[in-house]
């Protein structure tokens, strides 16, 4: 809201929490120009934090605003409990003056909701969307608003009036009739009195292959162990989990916070595998008290003070958690350390490992950034004949956008190369993962951007030149995960899925999830890939152009094309590298051929048809043929 620069201003707002304990903190902050960056700075103009009950109550402070960043402000809500908690907000309100009266902004007030707490269905289910609509007058009023549901490439799916008579002080909840067959991620529009309304994020995915646990899977991610994500993560095909910052149980701050004091987590782990995810533990980030004196440590990673104490902590975490957590990822990129550092800390966990469990996964990560000199230092010692697996974090896109993931470029598959390069002959046989690697993404709610939301939150430098669009992530998610199968990889762990903000990571980042835990169109580009594409096998990639003397090495690869097969069924991942769009003939009439497009939206074409390709990732499948079909129908005739 425009801020008037001087006057008295409160802010409140109603909450509960269930259990009782939650913490809420509330603020009025002044923002800063549109366009511009300027760091966030506190102290908080307007605040007030207090620990709220089962019973709906009022939290609201008032004051002046004098030394504004500029002419807007905005209300920031804080959330925190000393155990899981479900927290009820309400009546949020900012207005000029001392504190009266909650009023509404009008007379009736709508909201989108569906039966699903993620706002996520399957093929063949029947979304139940709804508006809430509330009257606060004292007589009868007529909701007059129009839905519009549209689809990542801003296609209109609906757009229809809606109409609805409430009697006095009256709530009820209106349903709506969603197309049949919706497949992919839609945006719901509720424009009323003009306005925007409300908006959701409605998400139709496949069914995952399996709900089981099943380590052979190829699809990971960072889910942390809240109940809620993780049965999302379920939902969407995940069937991994690597315990670094959405859940660090197995850290040593938080395993051993104080000397000889352990704390187990085996709530969060037994959560995980409830939701059919086989766990990746971290071994790392020593408590303050363990660091050595000498230590120049960094996000809280810092080389310990004794190898013995690291040892006990070692010992103690994986003897606990054997035969739930039996794959094992010691530090995180190098953090604090030097090469010399991580080969002792490596040898000493891996012989432990061991120990306790004979058959359990050791892995030793190195990133390229980390540099060379530290790989040259760790190798000299022997760390790679203490390690079963090989993992790095590559970041790899471009102003924000993903790279082509093709070769002849600063790609992924270059880096791949180069990995494979610096490690040399003594890693030859052991699989590489990536158990890090995501895109930072926007938010899809055109409602939350607005100068007084977004920018207060918006960082500058890395964050800015990765920032890309809801699309951009959709298409990252294809293009990485059958880049780096091609390139040799084998598990692709995506960082990371959250839904919980702070200041540094609202309301853009790299999650999966929208603050409302809606799905954002990267998650249900991967539930449609993890359909698709786990527990296949990468064959080759192959040309879908004619050489040709007269076009550029550039041109000429502007077809990427990855081919895979799974059981009788040959896949193909195809994307240009160019936004221009362009289109092949298919080859084969005994080929029963399907086209899906990222979002899961399925097309069936004959022989001579022609597929339009772009830069949107598209999967065309031979149904009982193997690649040799699927290669004989795609390639140039």
């Amino acid at each position: 809201m425009p801020l008037r620069r001087h006057s008295e201003y409160s802010v409140s707002l109603y909450a509960k929490s269930s259990p009782p304990g939650a913490k809420i903190t509330l603020a009025a902050q002044s923002g800063y120009v549109e366009g511009g960056y300027q760091e966030w700075k506190r102290p908080i103009s307007l605040s007030v934090s207090n620990a709220v009950g089962s019973d709906w109550e009022r939290l609201s402070a008032t004051g002046r605003i004098d030394d504004p960043h500029s002419d807007w402000v905005s209300v920031q809500v804080e959330v925190s409990s000393p155990v899981d908690a479900v927290v009820h907000l309400d009546a949020i309100q900012l207005n000029e003056g001392s504190l009266g009266q909650y009023r509404p902004a009008t007379d009736v007030e709508c909201a989108l909701v569906t039966s699903d707490a993620n706002n996520l269905f399957y093929y063949n289910d029947t979304p139940t969307l709804a508006v809430r609509i509330v009257n606060y007058a004292d007589d009868k009023k007529v909701l007059k608003a129009t839905l519009t549901l549209i689809d990542l490439w801003e296609r209109v799916v609906v757009d229809r009036p809606v109409v609805v008579s409430l009697a006095a002080n009256q709530r009820r909840d209106h349903a709506l009739e969603l197309p049949i067959g919706l497949r992919g991620a839609f945006r719901a529009s509720l424009t009323h009195d003009e306005r925007t309304e409300k908006q959701l994020v409605v998400s139709v995915v496949p069914r995952p292959l399996r709900r089981e646990v099943h380590p052979d899977s190829t699809f990971g991610n960072h889910l942390g162990d809240n109940p809620a994500i993780l049965r999302a993560g379920q939902r969407i095909g995940t069937k991994w989990a690597r315990l670094h910052d959405t859940a660090t149980v197995t850290y040593w701050n938080n395993v051993e916070p104080k000397p000889g004091k352990f704390a187990w987590y085996d709530d969060a782990v037994d959560g995980m595998h409830d939701a059919g995810l086989t766990i990746m533990g971290c071994l790392g980030q020593p408590p303050e008290w363990a660091w050595a004196t000498n230590a120049t440590p960094k996000s809280g990673f810092a080389y310990p003070r004794s190898i013995k104490e690291w040892r006990h902590y070692v010992r103690r975490t994986v003897a606990h958690y054997s035969g739930k957590i039996d794959t094992w990822h010691v530090w995180n990129e190098g953090w604090g350390i030097t090469g010399e550092q991580i080969f002792d800390l490596q040898k000493s966990a891996y012989e432990i490992i061991k120990d306790i469990s004979p058959d359990a996964t050791v892995i030793f990560e190195y990133s390229t950034w980390q540099g060379k000199d530290y790989l040259d230092a760790a190798k000299a010692k022997g760390v790679l004949d203490y390690c079963d697996v090989i993992a790095t974090h590559i970041y790899t896109m471009r102003n924000g956008i993903p790279d082509n993931f093709g070769p002849k470029s600063d790609s992924l598959s270059e880096i791949m190369a180069l990995l494979i390069q610096e490690l040399g002959p003594d890693a030859k046989g052991k699989p590489i993962w990536m158990d890090e690697g995501g895109i930072y993404n926007l938010s899809w709610y055109s409602t939350l951007r607005s100068g007084a939301c977004l920018t207060p939150y918006t960082r500058a430098g890395w964050v800015k030149a990765l920032r890309s669009s809801p699309i951009d992530g959709a298409r990252f998610l294809p293009r990485y995960y059958s880049t780096f199968r091609a390139a040799g990889g084998a598990k692709y762990f995506y960082y990371w899925a959250p839904t919980y903000y702070d200041v540094n990571r609202f309301i853009d980042n790299f999650s999966f999830f929208e603050p409302d835990g809606s799905l954002r169109p990267i998650a249900v580009s991967f539930a449609v890939c993890a359909n698709l594409l786990d527990g296949s096998r990468f064959v080759k990639r192959i040309e879908l152009s004619k050489p040709d003397a007269a076009i550029s090495r550039q041109a000429e690869r502007v077809f990427h094309c990855n081919l895979f097969e799974r059981e009788d069924e040959g896949i193909a991942v195809i994307w240009l590298q160019s936004p221009e769009k362009r289109k092949i003939s298919l080859n084969d009439s005994n080929a029963a051929i399907t086209v899906t497009d990222m979002m899961g939206n399925e097309t069936h074409p004959d022989e001579g048809s022609m597929i339009e390709l772009s830069e949107d990732p598209v999967y065309v499948r031979v149904e009982g043929g193997s690649v040799d079909v699927l290669e004989r129908v795609l390639s140039p005739q």
